[in-house]
């Protein structure tokens, strides 16, 4: 492999090459002499030397920082003195600058020896130089003496030559955004849409405001950087971007770390669980509820599997238009079907189920058998056109609840079947990857139903346990079967809690854990009965009353009249909210009795344990001599989303026309309207969303360890950072960074962002309009 050739040998020293191309008689007039330098920054001229000239020279060539040369010369029996010398950033390898000039003989016109010892320090220009060990100048620093007139004479000649080529180099550098700096920089930002700054951020009173200053090119170059290199927006490169390099247990060590941040970035990408539920409706014409049953009847004509080997449902099958393939693969899927499952109670008669829930139920069998049980599975519900929105269109089936003693002997099993021991590979791969569970923490045995195709095992009531291949969970959709042309109905979509129906899944299982880890004496949960009595007897506050004073320090609202909340309170889906009547203690300490302070700790410690296990809201009042708190995962009255970003619960709705116009559907709760357009079939779905320590669908979530803290501007770079960084589509969640993250005094503690401060930064980049300048420093405030 051919190497490279380097034309030009001798770079910035021109003198050299000069005295190359002498002649040989002039050549005599121009000779150097190289002085070695010791590991202690020592130099000698031990003889004597015609007309010489002590030149330096560094080894390397320079970047962005200068070196400063110090030359303590002591001549032959005089005394010693100091020369310094600068060597300007981007100075060339090879470009010299002289030291010393000794004093000639008249006659011989011959110097005497002298001594040098050199010190150096190097920083970038402007700033004081920093000392560099000694033992580094031999390592970067080169000594030589040039004799005779004419080697002093190229050297002046070729001096400027060096100056030339440094600037040169410095103008090259500026292109370079890591070395730019001054008005270089400004240009570069120009180019990029990205101004430096005028002022400088600062907070008051959590409150967000600018002081003059201009930006420095440091500070500057590092929010630059996020916008010259190209970014594939991924989760890699957004983690380098926040992080730099390393592994998780390292510290940060990207352009954060400068700003002070010590913790790496997380983000949270697994989003919580969204479940459907589906529910036919008819309207119009001469009988709607006949319409709506002939359409599932077609249903479970056509697309639906019937297990039993009778008459009817061997006939069922035998009318059906299928390639021969799939007409087989239905007979198998019946037989596995009767061999899985045994039919009691609703599904004694003629039951029916979706394809792939028998699919799934078949598989569970298969697996079930495989590891030595062969009891089959009890069913006691199928398709009911009359079930509700679980099981009107076969999508779900309730089974008996598999008891605790076979689901450790399934559990055991399966860590000691064997690769021979199941002929069918599918099963032998579902087998293998099973992670079994004690039935303590798992009493559904979700562990097995879910990798065998049911994604939802959910307990309706002890003696029922629902499965479904579709995602439903606990959700389902209240209201009629029918409905006239134009007149709205009202449709309820309720989320379940396992074997509860009257509480919502993300209340019941948040308000549960709030009150295990409850500071201080448990509280009551009210029935709703006992609670809107208890919120009908709540009384206005006078002004200055105690117990207002400790709502507001709490971060609680402070209302001296409730009555208006507490209406509205009442209209409210009663399985979203729950009342918690405090101890009568502790009542007593916040109405007046004992130091104020303990009542403010006491409850600003519960408010905590609401907000850490879910709840997003809290919404506090007296009433008589009880103190009262509605907690819920969806907005209250006068509170809002006090406890959280965003509400715990979420529904969508759908409607899709089957036969007929569409309709006109409410907006998006748990509770809305449905006017059917006309006569025909319309099917509601509604999508409920489960919102837990997780993000939602299209989102994702940057997080700190706990204690991380940012100061204002690291959290300010951080924004930017994120607004640049985030794939196109998601949304980026940053609530517990300025909720928890962000120390705007620099005092070691965070400090919750208000809303507007928290959207009040400094946008980076922004884009140009046609006039205005690069230069030009604008404070965005994002909304």
């Amino acid at each position: 492999m051919a190497a490279l050739i380097d034309a030009d040998v001798f770079a910035a020293a021109s003198e050299r090459a000069m005295r190359e191309n002498l002649t040989p008689p002039l050549r005599a007039g121009a000779l150097e002499l190289p002085l070695d330098v010791d590991p202690g920054g020592n130099a000698a001229a031990e003889v004597a030397t015609r007309e010489p000239l002590l030149l330096a020279w560094p080894l390397s060539s320079l970047a962005g920082e200068g070196l400063r040369l110090q030359a303590t010369v002591t001549p032959a029996g005089g005394d010693p003195f100091e020369v310094t010398l600068e060597f300007a950033p981007y100075t060339e390898a090879g470009a010299a600058l002289p030291v010393h000039r000794p004093p000639v003989d008249p006659g011989s016109r011959l110097a005497a020896p002298f001594s040098v010892k050199l010190t150096l320090s190097s920083g970038p220009a402007g700033d004081s130089p920093a000392a560099l060990p000694v033992a580094q100048v031999a390592e970067r620093v080169g000594l030589g003496i040039v004799e005779g007139v004419t080697g002093r004479m190229l050297y002046l000649l070729g001096a400027e030559k060096a100056r030339m080529r440094r600037s040169g180099r410095e103008l090259v550098a500026q292109l370079r955004l890591v070395e730019a700096r001054d008005d270089a920089l400004d240009r570069h930002g120009a180019d990029l849409g990205v101004p430096r700054f005028a002022e400088r951020l600062e907070a008051a009173a959590g409150q967000i405001s600018t002081a003059p200053e201009r930006e420095g090119d440091a500070e500057y170059r590092r929010r630059l950087a996020l916008y010259r290199p190209f970014l594939m927006a991924n989760r890699g490169r957004v983690l380098e971007l926040l992080n730099g390099t390393g592994a998780a247990p390292d510290p940060n060590a990207g352009a954060l770390a400068e700003l002070g941040v010590a913790e790496r970035f997380e983000l949270v990408e697994a989003s919580s669980p969204v479940s459907v539920a589906i529910h036919v409706i008819a309207a119009g014409g001469d009988d709607p509820a006949g319409e709506r049953e002939a359409l599932l009847g077609r249903i479970r004509e056509v697309h639906l599997i019937w297990p039993r080997d009778d008459d009817a449902s061997n006939a069922a099958h035998a009318a059906r238009f299928l390639a021969q393939p799939l007409r087989e693969r239905q007979q198998e899927l019946r037989q596995e079907l009767r061999k899985a499952c045994e039919f009691d109670d609703g599904a004694a008669q003629r039951p029916a189920l979706a394809p792939l829930l028998a699919e799934a139920l078949a598989r569970l069998g298969a697996v079930r058998t495989a590891l030595g049980v062969s009891t089959p599975l009890r069913l006691t519900r199928a398709q009911d056109g009359a079930g509700g929105s679980r099981y009107e269109l076969g999508l779900g089936a309730d089974l008996s609840p598999p008891p605790a003693e076979e689901l450790e002997r399934l559990g055991q099993a399966a860590g000691k079947v064997g690769p021979s021991s199941v002929a069918d590979p599918e099963l032998r791969a579902l087998i293998a990857g099973l992670e079994p569970r004690d039935p303590d923490e798992d009493p559904d045995g979700a562990w097995l139903l879910g990798p065998c195709g049911l994604g939802t095992a959910f307990r309706v009531t002890a003696g029922a346990l629902y499965v479904s291949h579709l995602a439903t969970l606990g959700l389902s959709i209240e209201g009629p079967d029918t409905a006239a042309s134009g007149d709205p109905i009202q449709l309820q979509a309720r989320d379940e809690a396992p074997g509860d129906a009257a509480s919502n899944a993300v209340l019941g299982e948040a308000l549960d854990a709030a009150l295990a880890a409850w500071p201080g004496p448990a509280p009551e949960t009210l029935a709703p009965g006992d609670a809107a009595s208890a919120w009908a007897a709540a009384t206005p506050r006078p002004a200055g009353d105690r117990a207002l004073e400790v709502f507001a320090a709490a971060g609680l609202p402070a209302l001296p009249d409730p009555q208006p909340a507490a209406q509205r309170l009442a209209h409210l889906p009663s399985e979203l909210v729950r009342t918690l009547r405090l101890a009568g203690a502790q009542s007593g300490r916040i109405l007046g009795t004992g130091e104020v302070g303990a009542a403010l700790a006491e409850l600003t410690k519960q408010v905590e344990a609401l907000r850490e296990h879910g709840l997003v809201s809290v919404l506090p009042a007296v009433s008589g001599a009880d103190v009262l708190l509605a907690v819920a995962v969806i907005g209250l009255p006068e509170a809002g989303l006090n406890l959280a970003a965003r509400s715990g619960v979420g529904f969508r709705w759908r409607q899709v026309p089957i036969r007929g116009p569409r309709g006109k559907l409410g907006p998006g709760a748990s509770r809305t309207s449905f006017a059917p357009g006309g006569e025909g079939v319309v099917a509601i779905v509604c999508l409920g969303y489960r919102r837990r320590d997780l993000v939602d669908p299209g989102e994702l979530r940057v997080e700190l360890p706990e204690g991380g803290l940012l100061g204002l501007p690291a959290y300010e770079f951080l924004m930017n950072a994120l607004e640049r960084a985030h794939p196109l589509g998601i949304a980026v969640n940053t609530y517990s960074i300025r909720r928890r993250h962000v120390d705007l005094t620099g005092g070691g503690m965070a400090t919750p962002l208000s809303p507007r401060a928290s959207r009040t930064y400094r946008r980076f980049q922004r884009p140009r309009l046609r006039g205005e300048g690069a230069g030009e420093d604008p404070t965005t405030e994002r909304s």
